[in-house]
């Protein structure tokens, strides 16, 4: 499969990346989704982690017996941080591993919108 630089990357596609430390001291190699692809050099990514042992505020569980698990391309649970974004050119992708399924991104959409408090923006009660 053609790295993502090479090839052409969508929102919701799930990649890996080295994922830089929010002190920028140091990168991990892990998956992220593409949040955002908007056909510049840069894509928006979330991180993801393999810590499902507790739930978290922005955090979307993509659980291996969740019948969208398998179009991912994770190898195990994993939980989704909405809370964790990054901007990195498409360079840095190394390769797509697979892709969010209408029931993660129903509920990634969902924690972004809870995240930046987007209801309060589109739905005022004043």
């Amino acid at each position: 499969m053609a790295s993502p630089s090479e090839a052409s990357v969508a929102r919701d596609d799930v990649v890996l990346v080295r994922f830089p430390f929010t002190d920028l001291t140091a990168t991990k190699l892990r998956p992220a989704v593409v949040l955002a692809a908007s056909g510049t050099e840069d894509v928006v990514l979330a991180f993801v982690t393999s810590r499902v042992d507790r739930p978290l505020r922005f955090g979307v569980p993509v659980v291996e017996n969740a019948s969208e698990f398998a179009a991912t391309g994770l190898r195990i649970s994993s939980t989704i941080r909405v809370d964790r974004l990054v901007t990195l050119h498409r360079h840095l992708l190394l390769r797509r591993l697979g892709r969010l399924g209408p029931g993660f991104r129903l509920r990634v959409a969902a924690a972004l919108v809870e995240l930046f408090e987007l209801d309060e923006i589109l739905h005022p009660s004043g």
